[in-house]
């Protein structure tokens, strides 16, 4: 297996790699980015951009390498082709894939994987196929000493050290509800939106762009589009510093309307420019909360074989909606208590992060919540960094004892191959 670089270890390298070599690896795998570092250690070691970047020119430029990984790929997008090999959480290419597994495993933490186990974050509604290709690789390309596979929403209720609840991951691409009950899933509370991050993106990507001085600054004066300044992580960042949720959207747009300059605010580009924004700081997040917001997403999937006509409800087609719907599929279970799911909400993922996300979710929800279900309380909780959420539990849940057993090792896997998963479920 081969290395993308060919640095000599410094000392301090070395001494990591030493004091790091009994470790598990924890890795999670999201569309925006991937999280990687070592069991019982709080915070990840890496969170590359899922990316991979292939060099389109055949000539030998020695100046230029052959594949990108992450940001450098992105940053050199105009002689790369690009590939996401994580779309909606699922892996979609697992060529690509390896090579960004490789990157990480031996450029980034810079572990021999024949030396440690690995604990893989993985998505709901995650197929079987892909389940057992992910353990043929780990396995067979990479040599692993052993795996395991662990739902991405229920290491986010271990993180915060609950075994009851809900958990509510809003990511880049998709918005995943999973309810939780004595730290088991519960298969009727399982849920995905494919409404998030990436469409307030795209809604204020769209505003700006219908702005005249905004155009000015995107065509150069050889009317050339200047990516630099328009490029989608920029676009990115300005919705992380700048935008949020409107508490009470109504209310909100009523002052805009009276008084523009109230709302307004800077964001200085790449090359120097200022440009100010006001509406496009509380609008674009509209779609999350709005079923009325054009483009809205309809598409739903649900575990639920007793709810198929949710998938086409018009109603679900906001977050709130989605939420109280994915937490009453569980009302057929007599084993399951509503109030108690009501009660802990907890939200991941990136998106989750924006602004009075946790205020507004929690005051929509109410809204529409039946007086007749008499509940006790209705609680969100916003951890302050939930995007890192599913690593950390990871983290945690890999470096116990106990779970020691819960490994599946290289010599089960060599009598059962990849069907071992379905043996370990």
């Amino acid at each position: 297996m081969q290395t993308f670089e060919d640095d000599s270890e410094t000392q301090d390298e070395q001494d990591n790699n030493e004091s790091t070599e009994s470790l598990s690896v924890v890795i999670d795998n999201g569309s925006n980015s991937i999280k990687a570092g070592f069991a019982s250690e709080e915070d990840a070691r890496t969170s590359l951009v899922n990316a991979v970047g292939h060099n389109k020119d055949s000539s030998n430029d020695k100046n230029r390498k052959k594949i990108y990984f992450g940001n450098e790929a992105l940053d050199n997008e105009e002689f790369l082709e690009i590939t996401h090999p994580i779309k909606h959480r699922l892996i979609t290419s697992y060529k690509n894939m390896e090579l960004l597994w490789e990157y990480i495993f031996y450029n980034e933490l810079r572990i021999q994987p024949e030396n440690h186990c690995i604990l893989h974050a993985e998505p709901p509604f995650n197929s079987n196929e892909n389940r057992q290709k992910l353990t043929q690789v780990m396995f067979e390309t990479f040599n692993f000493q052993g795996l395991s596979l662990y739902n991405q929403q229920l290491l986010s209720m271990y993180c915060e050290g609950n075994l009851n609840g809900v958990v509510f991951d809003s990511g880049e691409t998709v918005t995943n509800c999973v309810c939780v009950s004595e730290g088991a899933l519960i298969q009727e509370g399982i849920s995905r939106l494919q409404l998030a991050g990436s469409d307030v993106t795209a809604q204020l990507t769209n505003m700006l762009y219908s702005r005249k001085d905004i155009c000015n600054l995107l065509f150069t004066r050889n009317n050339k589009i200047n990516f630099k300044n328009f490029d989608k992580r920029i676009i990115n960042n300005m919705k992380e510093k700048a935008c949020y949720v409107c508490e009470n959207f109504e209310k909100d747009y009523g002052k805009y309307e009276a008084n523009h300059e109230n709302f307004q605010d800077y964001y200085e580009l790449p090359d120097g420019n200022d440009i100010v924004i006001d509406k496009e700081r509380f609008m674009p997040c509209e779609i999350l909360f709005n079923s009325n917001y054009d483009n809205l997403n309809e598409n739903i999937i649900s575990n639920s074989k007793n709810n198929q006509n949710n998938q086409n409800n018009q109603n679900n087609n906001n977050l709130q909606s989605f939420l109280y719907t994915t937490i009453m599929q569980c009302d057929i279970n007599p084993n399951i208590n509503i109030n108690d799911l009501f009660n802990n909400i907890v939200l991941s993922g990136g998106n989750t992060m924006l602004t009075n996300f946790d205020k507004r979710l929690h005051s929509e929800l109410l809204k529409i919540i039946p007086k007749h279900l008499k509940l006790s309380n209705v609680s969100i909780k916003c951890p302050s960094d939930g995007k890192y959420s599913s690593w950390r539990g990871g983290s945690i849940l890999a470096s116990l004892d106990s779970f020691k057993e819960k490994w599946i090792s290289q010599n089960e896997y060599k009598e059962y191959g990849s069907n071992i998963i379905f043996k370990n479920v």
